[in-house]
């Protein structure tokens, strides 16, 4: 069987490596007492994949070193799977799939075993006909390039894929900013800060490039106007098939796919934010309540309440926000919204909302 087994020495070694300044081996953990003796068999030393486990000074964080362990992979590809809305890809699939790229086809990146072919399948041929429906839809997703890296599931990065990835429009812009200025230059002036983030990052750039070339992608256009909107709690959309749930993803996607103009021109990009006090606009299901929608809320009464006292009107329709007064969306009314900007043709306000 081909193995590699990594070393936690040859991780730090790595760059940005010394984002695991504060983990050691469990083995050193276990032989210099920070884990104490009589926990020895629950805190084994090696990972499944051979490869040595290491753990923070807190021993609540303990993880395989290697950032290709076939078991983190396999994780890594049905999270990748599953944003692209795939059936029948889940994580025991994937594992399996994982594994056996690992140890009997010499692969060590998780996108290779997206370009299997049926010689070299290790389930049945009903699994491998999803597997290939997956795919097929996979390349058939029309995203921008931060999308697609995001979709990617590299982990640490999530929705800090827009910030870094955001602007550019071709892979090999990404390249030449790194080049131009150093990738430390890259990460800081992106917003971007954290040292385990630039190390996924650098560990899995070659396979950004890998993705696209297997998927042959054609990106889409990126624009310099951003739309930023929280979404908080589960997204549902009606569709010809009844009620479907969607991922945040999905639905970001689909919003952007409505910021064209009829001659292809991307006008702006919906992104997502996190952070309510700077965003303009909230999605969320009728009667869900969090925070978020809460704290949404009060702005939208304060806005209302505000033009109420200077007009001295209140009656029942006054009480009802104006489209540039409203900061709460169904998903359903925000797709409305935008749909309506493209009818009458002042879609470019929009993201002055």
């Amino acid at each position: 069987m081909w193995v590699i087994y990594v070393r936690f020495i040859d991780v730090l070694e790595k760059p940005y490596g010394y984002a695991f300044s504060n983990y050691e081996t469990v083995e050193t953990a276990l032989n210099i007492g920070h884990i104490p003796a009589e926990y020895r068999k629950w805190f084994l030393p090696y990972c499944t994949c051979g490869s040595e486990r290491i753990t923070d000074t807190t021993i609540k964080h303990i993880r395989c070193c290697d950032p290709r362990c076939f078991v983190k992979t396999g994780f890594q590809l049905s999270k990748l799977f599953s944003k692209f809305g795939c059936i029948g890809m889940g994580d025991e699939t994937c594992k399996t799939i994982s594994e056996y790229g690992h140890n009997k086809l010499h692969i060590s990146s998780y996108i290779d075993l997206l370009n299997l072919r049926w010689n070299t399948w290790p389930l049945g041929e009903a699994k491998y006909d999803e597997y290939r429906s997956a795919i097929e839809k996979i390349k058939s997703t029309k995203l921008s390039i931060s999308e697609m890296i995001n979709y990617m599931a590299i982990p640490m990065l999530g929705d800090k894929s827009q910030k870094l990835f955001g602007s550019f429009t071709e892979l090999g812009q990404i390249l030449d900013a790194i080049k131009s200025g150093g990738p430390d230059r890259f990460f800081s002036s992106n917003g971007v800060h954290d040292a385990m983030v630039a190390f996924y990052v650098a560990e899995f750039m070659p396979d950004i490039f890998s993705f696209s070339r297997i998927m042959n992608y054609q990106f889409k256009q990126v624009s310099d106007k951003k739309f930023p909107i929280c979404i908080s709690g589960d997204i549902y959309l009606e569709t010809e098939q009844g009620i479907k749930a969607v991922t945040k993803d999905e639905y970001i996607s689909i919003c952007n796919d409505l910021t064209y103009t009829k001659d292809g021109t991307k006008l702006f990009d919906i992104v997502l934010n996190k952070a309510v006090q700077s965003t303009s606009v909230l999605v969320s299901m009728p009667g869900f309540m969090s925070n978020q929608v809460t704290a949404v809320k009060k702005r939208q009464d304060y806005i209302i309440s505000k033009r109420i006292t200077e007009s001295g009107s209140s009656t029942p329709d006054d009480l009802e926000p104006r489209p540039e007064e409203k900061l709460l969306y169904t998903p359903m009314e925000f797709i409305e919204y935008l749909n309506a900007c493209w009818e009458n043709n002042d879609k470019e306000d929009c993201v002055e909302h």
